[in-house]
């Protein structure tokens, strides 16, 4: 018990309750001190302090007059019309109590409103935390809290190259990236730094010229010097725009160039309608376009005889039509004219020697 007597017959009394040791009751202005005596019961000991009555609290002395455990309790030091017991900044005008990093203290007196470890009297962003402090743009606010990142005048939310500059917002293949931060502007899944038409959608790249720019964006595919919406075989180069059947279709890319039903590859006069074929001497040229339809070695043109071979040329009558293709017989006698000049017989005397016999039965 804690009694004053040595009841254990230890040697001492009231060991273990701290009988005399200072001790104090009340808070603020009310705290009073004393020491430990036994209780009244003997079975503790309590402080025999007896706290002084609290009074009016008095604003801005640093003591609890109304012993509640705070300063100025009902005070309102900064006249801001919160109490500076729920003031977040109580000598700091802040009727709002902004506390942008809800750290208790309020920003109007937080030297770090955001808590990013920058202070905010250096911070390009005083409320949106970003201890990197990127500034894209350099316009001295940081990217985290700036509204136009690349200064373009649009808007992050509505530009389509938030930290690109792009005031005309173009944007090729309509994928919501402009063009000047997209790398693939016309979305043909190959990158602009490698396609040979980087706003024309070509995945295949074909390019017809081999001139670097691929044929949908190329104006002249073949590189014949004619453009493509007047070039007769836009992939074929053809600067002459030859057309021999008038179909249109220059000859350099027309499968049929002489438009006689037969394709060039099986036609033997490819640009001379020839549908029947004729070829007397059975060379690769059909006769409509061969210049030496008898293959005797002499051309057409002066050949006295072009569709019979006669490389001699003998023209005994002098008529302009070799013997080797000449049926005239005057005299009837079943000999050619040039026959008989050939024999020596009379071309104009069926008889020549009066025997009764035609010259041509001899």
């Amino acid at each position: 018990l804690c009694d004053g007597i040595d009841n254990n017959c230890s040697g001492a009394a009231d060991e273990g309750f701290n009988v005399g040791q200072t001790c104090s009751a009340g808070v603020g202005a009310c705290q009073a001190s004393g020491v430990l005596v036994c209780s009244g019961n003997g079975s503790t000991s309590v402080c025999n302090a007896v706290p002084g009555q609290p009074s009016t609290e008095v604003c801005g002395n640093a003591i609890d007059e109304d012993c509640d455990g705070q300063l100025n309790t009902g005070c309102d030091l900064d006249g801001d019309g919160v109490f500076n017991d729920v003031d977040n900044c109580p000598t700091v005008l802040n009727p709002n109590q902004e506390d942008a990093d809800k750290d208790s203290k309020g920003d109007a007196c937080d030297d770090d409103d955001d808590n990013d470890g920058v202070l905010d009297t250096v911070d390009n962003c005083l409320q949106v935390p970003n201890a990197d402090q990127k500034d894209t743009n350099k316009n001295g606010i940081g990217d985290a809290c700036d509204g136009d990142l690349d200064g373009d005048g649009i808007p992050n939310d509505k530009d389509n190259c938030p930290t690109v500059t792009n005031t005309d917002q173009l944007d090729t293949d309509k994928d919501g990236k402009g063009d000047i931060c997209d790398d693939d502007d016309d979305n043909d899944g190959v990158l602009d730094t490698v396609d040979n038409c980087p706003l024309t959608s070509n995945a295949n790249q074909l390019d017809t010229d081999k001139d670097g720019k691929g044929d949908v964006c190329d104006n002249d595919d073949d590189n014949d010097g004619v453009f493509d919406t007047v070039d007769n075989c836009p992939l074929t180069p053809n600067s002459d725009q030859k057309d021999t059947d008038k179909d249109t279709k220059g000859d350099a890319c027309d499968e049929d160039g002489d438009n006689d039903g037969l394709s060039n590859d099986k036609d033997n006069c490819p640009l001379v309608p020839n549908p029947v074929q004729e070829n007397l001497d059975g060379d690769a040229l059909g006769d409509a376009c061969d210049p030496d339809d008898d293959n005797d070695g002499v051309p057409d043109v002066t050949d006295n005889c072009p569709l019979v071979p006669n490389p001699d040329q003998t023209d005994s009558d002098e008529d302009g039509m070799g013997n080797a293709c000449s049926t005239k017989d005057i005299d009837g006698d079943g000999l050619t004219d040039d026959q008989e000049l050939a024999l020596g017989t009379d071309p104009k005397n069926p008889d020549s020697d009066g025997d009764d016999l035609l010259d041509g039965v001899e």
